[in-house]
């Protein structure tokens, strides 16, 4: 594994997107100070998930986008994007290709992506420990790591040396681990103080529920016997009422067929008696009698006019004046013997219809006694909800009929007759509504209503006869105004006679015998339409009156039909009483399973002994009794104590489980730990040796391992380098499960100098030290790449150069960027970038590859 690439965007001075693309030769940064070098640097720290804004060398977290300069504006966000060659799979991920990549915005928010995808810092981590690469240990070391290696404090030299060990990636499964561990054990202690807390519930709750157990057997028990009883009592009523409605049904329907026929009945009568369709057929004949009449008349007075001129024309001649004033006086005489005997005949037919009316105004006041009587009856009765309303009916029909009796007084004209049919409806309709309203009596009202319904049917007759006397006086009237027509016809002609004397004679004559001739045949034809007419007037006589027989058969029929129905109506009143009475029973009944079985699931039940049941649901209620109450929540409760407990014992079992896991874990952790590092610290000081006296040129050094138990003890393991012989010590120790602590001590002794302590080195020994110890730490686990920051910064120049041969040597095993301004370094470079700040703040770059410069000269 190898970093390919850089991406660098919006990061501290590098405001446009920039791309470094690496080998895995060494590469040089190089630039004049201020350009921007570490900033690549601080780049690389920052994307491997360094938290430390000093080591970033900023004092929040968004300083470390773009904050702008003379020409540019400050940027939104910065991104870093590494690109990790994986073809030897050394992260653990599936990809040949790895991209871990950061980006911030102003608002502070940082993401994490592995291949595009969001991820979290932890997991950055993991994979970079997997793969040795750290962002606090040696795979980015700047200026001030070599200054303050020496100087570091204990825990971050010992965080130094588990990366350079290499045991970084399980010290961060362990403390995982030991996290897990302690939410274990504190789950476990819970769990078991919950146990503790709610066993002696639960025995209690054990208790409570054998009861309630008890008392639901008995339950059921008492549910099963008020099911079967109330079922057996709830069917038989049930039963008595389907059977009661069906007849209460069977009494409607017979109720309806009967006021169905009553309706239609009623129609027919209404019909019949409907006197507008007659009247204006009777009409119909009487103006077409008339009409007929009428035209004999004229025809009459043409032809007597035509003879008149005759004789007038034998009186100019002198011949026939006795004649005529014979003719003339005979037919005078004739006309006036006709005129009497109508007169008479009329006469007659008034006095029938004054006798008539009289008959009326006898039937009336006979109605009016009935009427009285039948009032008084139905007052003594029973006080029932209609009562106010036919008495009150049968007080407007009084009122209406004194109304009736004074007109029919002032009857005089067919005017009168019209007008008292007009006044005499309403009567009718309110007689007809209040026979109605006692369509539905009791027992006591039949009496009553006998006699109401003997009094439409006279009420009809008498409607029948006036009527009668309406047609007959109708006609009469007709034959006056003919009778008036007549006469003025007289006059007229003896007008005409006088005019006619003076027409001429012999033509005349003739004209005249042949008009004459013409007139008699029509006044033959219309004697005839006259006949037929008198005959249909007497035919349509003789239908009216069988109409009126067939009227007194219906009226019979339909007392009939009322009293069937004054029956029926009574039988259907009883059957609703008793229906009333089932569905009060049968409400109670309800009420009553309502309150004593609140859950009764209604079944058929066919036989059941009502005793034997009733005493079996006292003796139970009387054991529910003794048993007394039980909390409803009770069982809801106990299963959920119960669930809980089993759920907290299988808790504490997993927990256990879980526990003794971790610690085995945790064990083989720090047995792994213990035996990489200490193998990793003993080649690290060998290396340590090594490099220290190629640069010193000799002297000694030596890295000094000390342990910290659980108690606190210590036992010291020192391991010197080469040239030790027989003077190297070996310890051991039994780590403690849980804890895997220890620190590191740095000597240092450059050829002719006895030091006791590292802080009594120069600067540049000081420099040198870290060098050697860093160079041996990458010579014995060499990460992916190492980016070196101005670390030879204060080496002379003998110095540098036996630096950049070390790198030289170390190339083999891991990937050099290094940032510096040291010839020697940059004369071992095989890639060159140049960092230059052309605009003010803004840091851009230049590259070189020598290889390709090379064979672009040669």
């Amino acid at each position: 594994m190898f970093l390919e690439k850089i991406e660098i965007q919006g990061f501290k001075s590098f405001a446009e997107a920039v791309a470094l693309v690496f080998n895995r030769e060494l590469t040089a940064i190089v630039g004049p100070n201020g350009s921007g070098k570490s900033n690549i640097a601080d780049a690389i720290r920052w994307v491997l998930g360094e938290q430390s804004l000093k080591l970033l060398r900023g004092k929040k977290s968004d300083d470390v986008i773009f904050a702008g300069s003379a020409t540019k504006q400050r940027l939104g966000f910065a991104r870093v994007a590494l690109h990790l060659n994986n073809r030897d799979h050394r992260a653990d991920i599936d990809y040949d290709e790895v991209v871990i990549e950061r980006s911030i915005d102003r608002s502070g928010e940082s993401d994490y992506l592995i291949n595009g995808a969001k991820v979290r810092l932890v997991d950055v981590q993991l994979l970079l420990a997997k793969a040795q690469v750290g962002q606090k240990s040696y795979s980015v070391i700047g200026q001030g790591m070599i200054d303050s290696l020496l100087t570091f404090s204990a825990s971050e030299r010992k965080d130094f040396f588990d990366e350079a060990t290499g045991v970084k990636q399980f010290q961060l499964k362990k403390n995982q681990a030991i996290h897990k561990l302690d939410q274990t054990e504190e789950n476990l202690k819970q769990a078991e103080l919950v146990l503790t807390e709610i066993e002696p519930r639960l025995r209690t709750l054990t208790r409570q529920v054998r009861r309630l157990e008890r008392k639901e057997d008995l339950e059921k028990q008492l549910s099963d016997a008020q099911n079967n009883y109330y079922s057996y009592l709830k069917g038989m009523v049930t039963q008595d009422l389907s059977a009661a409605k069906q007849k209460a049904i069977s009494a409607e329907q017979a109720l309806s067929v009967i006021a169905q026929e009553q309706k239609k009945i009623q129609t027919e009568i209404d019909t019949h008696g409907a006197g507008t369709a007659r009247d204006e057929a009777y009409n119909s004949l009487q103006r077409k009698l008339f009409g007929a009449q009428e035209e004999y008349n004229a025809l009459t007075k043409k032809k007597i006019l035509l003879e008149g001129q005759t004789d007038i024309e034998l009186l100019k001649r002198g011949e026939g004046e006795q004649v005529l004033l014979k003719q003339r006086k005979t037919e005078l005489d004739v006309r006036a013997n006709s005129l009497a005997s109508r007169i008479a005949e009329i006469d007659q037919r008034i006095a029938r219809m004054k006798r008539t009316i009289e008959a009326s105004r006898a039937t009336v006041a006979e109605t009016k006694t009935k009427l009285s009587r039948i009032e008084r009856a139905l007052a003594s009765g029973d006080a029932d909800s209609r009562a106010a309303a036919i008495m009150k009916s049968a007080q407007d029909l009084h009122r209406d009929h004194e109304t009736l009796l004074q007109r029919i007084e002032r009857l005089t004209t067919l005017e009168d007759v019209e007008a008292f049919k007009q006044h005499f409806k309403p009567f009718a309709d309110k007689l007809t509504t209040f026979l109605r309203s006692l369509g539905e009596p009791a027992h006591s009202r039949e009496h009553s209503w006998e006699s109401f319904t003997a009094l439409n049917a006279e009420y009809a007759g008498f409607v029948q006869t006036l009527h009668e006397a309406e047609l007959k006086c109708t006609a009469d009237e007709h034959q006056r105004a003919m009778l008036d027509q007549q006469h003025v016809e007289v006059e007229r002609e003896r007008a005409e006679l006088a005019r006619t004397l003076g027409a001429d004679g012999a033509t005349r004559k003739e004209t005249i015998a042949n008009d004459i001739m013409t007139l008699t045949a029509s006044l033959d034809r219309q004697t005839k339409v006259i006949e037929q007419l008198r005959t249909d007037i007497d035919q349509f006589h003789k239908r009216e009156e069988g109409k009126k027989q067939e009227l007194i058969t219906q009226q019979k029929k339909l007392r009939t039909l009322q009293y069937d129905y004054g029956i029926k109506n009574n039988e259907l009143t009883g059957l609703k009483v008793e229906l009333a009475k089932l569905e009060t029973r049968l409400e109670d009944l309800e009420r009553e399973i309502a309150q004593e079985a609140p859950n009764f699931s209604q079944h058929e039940v066919t036989t059941l002994n009502e005793v034997q049941t009733k005493d079996t649901i006292t003796t139970v209620k009387k054991q529910l009794a003794i048993i007394g109450g039980i909390d409803t929540e009770t069982l809801t409760e106990y299963k959920e104590v119960k669930e809980k407990c089993e759920f907290l014992k299988q808790q504490t079992t997993d927990l256990r489980a879980a526990q003794k896991s971790l610690l085995e874990l945790i064990k083989e952790l720090d047995e792994h730990i213990s035996k990489q590092f200490q193998a990793s610290f003993k080649n690290i000081n060998t290396h340590f040796t090594k490099y220290f006296k190629k640069l010193f040129s000799g002297g000694s050094s030596k890295l000094t391992l000390t342990m910290h138990t659980e108690a606190d003890e210590t036992e010291e393991e020192e391991l010197e380098g080469e040239g030790a012989g027989d003077d190297e010590k070996k310890g051991s120790s039994q780590l403690p499960v849980r804890r895997f602590d220890y620190s590191v001590d740095i000597q240092a002794t450059p050829p002719g100098k006895k030091l006791s302590s590292t802080a009594m080195l120069s600067g540049g020994e000081k420099a040198l030290t870290s060098i050697a110890l860093i160079c041996s730490i990458i010579a014995n686990n060499p990460p992916p790449f190492v980016v070196l920051d101005e670390v030879d910064a204060a080496l002379d120049e003998a110095n540098s150069i036996r630096f950049a041969e070390i790198i030289s040597e170390l190339v083999d095993k891991t990937q050099f960027i290094t940032i510096t301004h040291n010839r020697a370094t940059m004369h071992q470079a095989k890639i060159l970038y140049g960092v230059t700040m052309s605009e003010s703040g803004v840091s851009r770059l230049l590259s070189v590859n020598f290889e390709q410069a090379d064979k672009l000269s040669a």
